[in-house]
């Protein structure tokens, strides 16, 4: 059995270990298999990749399977409806994405750098070429902005 015989039938055991049908795991298989090809050049270890590959490929049937089975559920409610909770954290990220588009570019980078991306003072001032000083002032303005911005938005409602 040569390279691709012996890892083909591994990379269909993969997929049966997911609990997927034989016929979805073929077409799994397959695409799989065509996207190694595409990037065989780049490949190092053939196995590897394909065995990982229908690994993702059958964490993602099994996603898109458990949520089409919520869909169409036919319980009342179903499952798949949409629960409060979501809704709340929907309504913040837009708030949130409201409150940003209003304070401007320069401190939607500050915060995003200093808050998302958990930078440091010391490293801001670094890559934007000013004084730890100057970020923090400009960091203390930007949260004003924000605040500002979060009341006029909040108060609208």
């Amino acid at each position: 059995m040569g390279l691709i015989g012996a890892s083909d039938y591994a990379v269909a055991g993969e997929s049966t270990k997911f609990g997927i049908a034989p016929d979805d795991a073929d077409g799994l298989v397959q695409d799989v298999f065509a996207t190694f090809f595409m990037h065989a050049a780049s490949v190092e270890q053939v196995e590897r990749y394909l065995i990982g590959g229908i690994c993702n490929a059958s964490r993602k049937h099994l996603q898109r399977r458990g949520a089409a089975d919520a869909l169409f559920c036919g319980s009342d409610p179903c499952e798949a409806a949409v629960a409060d909770v979501t809704l709340r954290q929907l309504e913040r990220k837009q708030l949130l994405a409201k409150v940003f588009a209003r304070i401007g570019s320069r401190c939607r980078e500050l915060l995003c750098r200093y808050y998302v991306r958990g930078e440091s003072t010391e490293s801001i001032s670094e890559a934007l070429e000013l004084t730890r000083g100057t970020v923090s002032v400009n960091l203390h303005k930007c949260r004003k902005r924000a605040v500002h911005a979060y009341r006029d938005l909040t108060e609208q409602s």
